[in-house]
C-alpha cells in the first residue's frame, strides 16, 4: 500500500469522520411514490448573495458615513467596538443605556417604567400583532379584484396561509427563539432558505446549505408536523 501524503485529503477524511448529526439525511412525505430525503450537505450556500450589490451601492454613495455625521454619538468612546457608520450599515441598536431602548409617553403617575411598558403597553400591542401578521405579513389587505366575492375568496386563501404559518410556528419547541417569531421572520429563517433540488427516477433529494443556522431546528420539524393519526 502507498501512504497518502496529501494533507488536504487527510483533513477531508478527518472532517467527514467528525460529521455532526446536521449532515445526516431526514425524510419528507413521498411525492408520486418517490422517496423525498434531505440533508444539510449543500455546501456553503446563501439566499442573500445579491446583498453584495447593495454593499457596492452603499460604498459608491457613502450613505452610512454621511448619515453617521448627522447623528451625535453619545456612547462611551472607550467601550466602542463598532463605529456608528458600521451600525447604520447593519442597522447591530446599542447605546450606553443598553440595547433597543424604548420610550413610552403616559399620564400614569404610579408604577415603574418597566411595569408600564411590560404589563400595559406590550399587552395592548400584543392584541394588535395577530392583525398585523394577517394583514401586513400575509398581504390579506390586497383586495384588488373587481367583485366582492372574489375578494372574499382571496381573504379566505390568506386566512388559510395564516393557519399554515401558525401551525409551523406552533411546532417549534418553546425554548427556541423562533417559537414566538413573527411570520416574516419565519419566512426568512425557515421558509426562504437555499436548497439544491436533485431528482432521480425513484427519489427526490434536497441538499440544504451545510452552514444553515437553523439546521438542528429544521430537521426536527418534519416529524413534528407529520399528519395526526385517525
Amino acid at each position: 500500500m502507498v501512504a497518502d501524503t496529501n494533507p488536504f485529503r487527510r483533513t477531508t477524511h478527518t472532517s467527514l469522520a467528525m460529521t455532526d448529526n446536521n449532515l445526516l439525511p431526514f425524510s419528507f412525505p413521498a411525492i408520486s411514490r418517490k422517496q423525498v430525503t434531505a440533508a444539510f450537505e449543500g455546501g456553503r450556500l446563501t439566499s442573500d448573495g445579491g446583498v453584495m450589490l447593495l454593499s457596492m451601492a452603499e460604498r459608491r454613495l457613502g450613505i452610512a458615513d454621511r448619515l453617521a455625521h448627522c447623528f451625535p454619538d453619545r456612547r462611551d468612546q472607550m467601550r466602542i467596538t463598532h463605529t456608528l457608520a458600521d451600525m447604520i450599515r447593519a442597522r447591530i441598536e446599542a447605546t450606553t443605556l443598553g440595547l433597543d431602548i424604548r420610550f413610552v409617553v403616559t399620564n400614569f403617575e404610579h408604577g415603574s417604567a418597566e411595569w408600564i411598558y411590560d404589563s400595559l403597553y406590550c399587552a395592548r400591542g400584543q392584541a394588535e400583532n395577530p392583525i398585523k401578521l394577517h394583514k401586513s405579513q400575509l398581504a390579506s389587505d390586497r383586495t384588488s379584484c373587481r367583485s366582492a366575492i372574489a375578494n372574499q375568496f382571496r381573504l379566505v386563501l390568506h386566512t388559510a396561509a395564516y393557519w399554515l404559518m401558525l401551525t409551523v410556528r406552533d411546532a417549534i419547541p418553546r425554548a427556541r427563539d423562533l417559537a414566538n417569531a413573527e411570520f416574516a421572520t419565519l419566512r426568512l429563517r425557515l421558509i426562504k432558505i437555499a436548497a439544491r433540488f436533485i431528482e432521480t427516477a425513484s427519489r427526490v433529494r434536497l441538499a440544504f446549505a451545510a452552514c444553515c443556522p437553523e439546521a438542528d431546528l429544521f430537521r426536527g420539524l418534519p416529524g413534528a408536523l407529520a399528519p395526526l393519526g385517525p
